[in-house]
């Protein structure tokens, strides 16, 4: 009897040691995880900051006109579903209609540029985060389009008379950069998603 109180002394002794190892580790991991966690916000802010411009596009003042006037314009690269010339004039066809400076009762979602391919490219999307090459007539903004079964599609339909915008031919050149482009803006809208998720988790001011 005398040995059995013995070994369930010595038992007691390890069960507790053990119950405070496991504290001590519980301990260990939930710093871990913290720590984890601030770390993966940090990496993710420091990400967020770095892309704002593909998330908040800043908005584009640009001349241009519509039904031959020429007037000034505000509109943002995320708001593009593409640019098409004919012949020399490039148009700029947009899915929510813009307003005409100092006219708010007009209104269209189609403007006419006489820029050149590089200057007007570089003027709506200097990050090269939005628009894409499909062919030497046509820029999609990779948003708006995807690629199936050898052409770029989109669903944002807009009354435009004599273009098929919806169905695109993509040239093989242009194919990997624009699956590239796609790909990222998805990564990078997610990171964002889960970015703004942590916040609201944490009560992280917006």
């Amino acid at each position: 009897m005398k040995n059995l109180a013995q070994e369930n002394i010595k038992l007691k002794e390890k069960i507790k040691t053990l119950q405070q190892t496991i504290k001590e580790q519980n301990k260990i991991i939930a710093e871990y995880e913290n720590n984890w966690t601030l770390q993966l916000f940090d990496a993710l802010d420091a990400i967020i900051n770095e892309y704002s411009l593909l998330l908040s596009p800043y908005e584009i003042k640009i001349k241009a006109s519509h039904q031959n006037k020429s007037e000034e314009y505000v509109i943002k690269t995320s708001n593009i579903i593409c640019v098409f010339s004919v012949g020399r004039v490039k148009n700029i066809l947009l899915k929510e209609s813009v307003i005409e400076k100092g006219h708010n009762e007009r209104k269209t979602n189609l403007i006419s540029t006489d820029s050149d391919w590089e200057t007007i490219i570089q003027k709506l999307d200097p990050s090269k985060f939005y628009l894409c090459e499909a062919n030497k007539s046509i820029w999609v903004n990779v948003k708006f389009y995807n690629f199936e079964m050898g052409k770029i599609i989109t669903e944002s339909e807009r009354d435009v008379e004599g273009l098929n915008y919806l169905r695109i031919e993509i040239k093989k050149k242009h194919k990997e950069n624009f699956i590239v482009m796609k790909e990222f803006n998805k990564h990078i809208i997610s990171l964002h998603k889960l970015h703004v998720d942590y916040k609201l988790k944490n009560g992280v001011s917006l």
